[in-house]
This record gives structure tokens, C-alpha cells and sequence, in this order.
């Protein structure tokens, strides 16, 4: 009887032993740094990983040196958030976060640079190629308004100082080019 119980207790302990290298295999693992405007790694900064599918959520904290790691993602599409830390995230005051971010079997690596990221969007990338003309489009269309209506205003200035100096043929001169310029301007035909 001892045998057979020996024998039954080896068995749970073998099959025991298997268990976490298969639970591993079948989760993912996550890591990062998380860095501010300056290049500086945020230390105790919280990074949350929602999973899409299922809800599920994950909430690690970054060492001094902004590093965070964890074992035991399941794979899927994930949501991951930074925040300074726990009062910001209480108050859903997120730094920057990540939408739709695939968790493998494998390591998965995901940085948060906020440096990089300011920079990257006063250079415009992160846009499409469409947005990005659409924006210099507009930009342009801002600057020559600009520069009609500063040209406008000279004309506008010349003919208002012909007229009190009492020289009415510069100052229609100068009202005639400014209609040639832009007609449709109220203040011009006031």
C-alpha cells in the first residue's frame, strides 16, 4: 500500500512540475521603459494593459530607471496606458497611450518616449500622407490670407492718409487697387 501511495505522490509531483512551463507557453510576456518630454526615465509611473477581447487588465509599475516587466499576458489586442502615477490614473489623467498593441507568446516590447513623440508630431509624422497634405493645404491657404489682408491694410493706410492730406486722386488710386486685390472685402467699399 506504501508503494502504490509513493508511487501516486511521485506521479502528482511530476505532473505538478509540468504545469507552469505549459501555463507559460501559452502567456506572454511584456516590458518597457517610460520616458518623459525631457528623455528622463518617469520613475513609479503606472502602465495599464487592458485586453480588447476580454476586459481583462493588467497594472504595472515602473522602476527608477522608468523599466517595467511582466510575465503572464494572455495573447490578444491590448490597450496600454501611461500615467504619472497612482493620483493621475485615479483621475484618468493619462500621459499617452497605445491602441490595438498585439501580446504574442513571445517577449513584447513596447516603449513610452514622450520626447520622440513631441517631436515626431511637431514634424507632422503619424499622419497619413493625405492629412499631411491637407494640413500644409491649409497652412498655405492661412498664409496667403494673411499676406492679402496685410496688403489690404497698406492699401487701406495710403488711401486713409491721401484722403486727409486732401490728395483724392491717390487715395482712389489706392481704394481701386486694393478692390483689384480683393473685391469682396466689406471694409473696403465702406
Amino acid at each position: 500500500m506504501k508503494k502504490h501511495f509513493a508511487i501516486l505522490l511521485f506521479a502528482i509531483l511530476a505532473l505538478g512540475l509540468c504545469v507552469p512551463p505549459v501555463f507559460a507557453q501559452a502567456s506572454g510576456t511584456v516590458k518597457g521603459v517610460a520616458k518623459d518630454n525631457q528623455g528622463n526615465p518617469i520613475a513609479d509611473a503606472i502602465v495599464v494593459w487592458t485586453n480588447m477581447d476580454n476586459g481583462q487588465k493588467y497594472q504595472l509599475k515602473t522602476n527608477k530607471k522608468g523599466e517595467y516587466f511582466s510575465l503572464g499576458l494572455s495573447p490578444g489586442k491590448y490597450v496600454v496606458t501611461l500615467y504619472k502615477n497612482a493620483d493621475d490614473m485615479k483621475a484618468n489623467k493619462e500621459l499617452d497611450h497605445v491602441k490595438g498593441f498585439p501580446v504574442t507568446l513571445d517577449e513584447n516590447e513596447l516603449a513610452f518616449d514622450l520626447k520622440k513623440e513631441q517631436e515626431g508630431a511637431a514634424k507632422g509624422q503619424g499622419l497619413s500622407p493625405e492629412q499631411l497634405k491637407q494640413m500644409q493645404e491649409a497652412q498655405a491657404k492661412q498664409a496667403k490670407e494673411t499676406n492679402t489682408v496685410k496688403s489690404l491694410n497698406d492699401k487701406l493706410n495710403a488711401a486713409k492718409t491721401a484722403a486727409d492730406a486732401g490728395d483724392y486722386d491717390t487715395a482712389i488710386a489706392a481704394l481701386t487697387e486694393a478692390t483689384q486685390m480683393d473685391a469682396t472685402r466689406d471694409l473696403i467699399w465702406f
